[in-house]
């Protein structure tokens, strides 16, 4: 086993109700993520966290009492898809990945959620309700607390560019455009270019004060300077406002007392 488990200084208590949680991926970046999100999470606890698969596989055939598994898919010598295979346990599998090939190959073998990378922590949450709703009659005081989710957003991501892997922090973000199969994020001082889809950025920033406005633009409402008829201002950054999305966004506007003039 690394020493993911133990670098994460803050865990939460363990209660009787806890999910124990096992985390196999060979990017410690991920890894580091998904045990932060397990240890803030109460009814949760981090048991293992593997950067070998093989490792893993012996581990988990000398402990089969774990109750969840966060699986990454492409990994080096066997996948996740593999190691699923293998594996002779009742454990639930949530499935993570960079990509979404083989999100059919972890459904079939009943997993519990496909999550794509980066992964939010309320995207996070969303699969973990799934395994509690599964287990329900085993555990039924197991929830998430209300309004957990919206408490406890994160405030970064973690995003692909140039071959390496950027910090992003979202409060810096002021708007994303989608530039075929990539995105830009921008913010005031830099545009980081990744290989990701509009789409999944707007369900990974839902809830986060950011509203689709364009079928290539997202924007941050509290980073918008001016709104004209058609069009939004974001630090001399002129972004339009389609059609099918107007009526919504101005909707929204008009929630937050904004004039939208004339």
């Amino acid at each position: 086993m690394t020493g993911i488990a133990q670098s994460i200084n803050q865990r939460v208590p363990l209660t009787a109700r806890s999910l124990k949680c096992m985390i196999i991926d060979d990017e410690e970046i991920f890894s580091h993520l998904i045990g932060t999100y397990i240890n803030k999470t109460p009814f949760l606890s981090l048991e293992g966290a593997f950067n070998n698969p093989f490792e893993a596989l012996t581990a988990l055939s000398a402990n089969n009492d774990i109750d969840l598994i966060f699986l990454d898919v492409l990994m080096p010598g066997l996948n996740g898809i593999e190691l699923a295979k293998a594996i002779n346990i009742k454990s639930k599998i949530i499935f993570i990945s960079s990509m979404s090939d083989y999100a059919i190959d972890g459904f079939e073998l009943n997993a519990v959620d496909y999550l794509l990378k980066p992964v939010p922590y309320d995207r996070f949450l969303k699969a973990v309700q799934k395994v509690l709703d599964a287990t329900a009659n085993h555990n039924p005081n197991t929830v998430v607390p209300a309004n957990y989710e919206e408490s406890q957003e994160p405030d970064i991501l973690f995003v692909r560019c140039e071959g390496k892997i950027v910090k992003v922090n979202i409060s810096e973000i002021l708007f994303i455009e989608a530039k075929k199969e990539y995105i830009s994020i921008c913010t005031a001082n830099n545009k980081l270019m990744t290989l990701q889809s509009l789409h999944h950025m707007e369900k990974v920033l839902m809830n986060k004060k950011f509203i689709r406005v364009h079928k290539s633009f997202i924007v941050a409402l509290d980073k918008i300077d001016v709104i004209e008829r058609n069009r939004i201002i974001i630090k001399q950054n002129y972004i339009p406002i389609g059609e099918s999305y107007r009526s919504h966004f101005f909707e929204l506007v008009n929630q937050m007392n904004i004039s939208q003039g004339n």
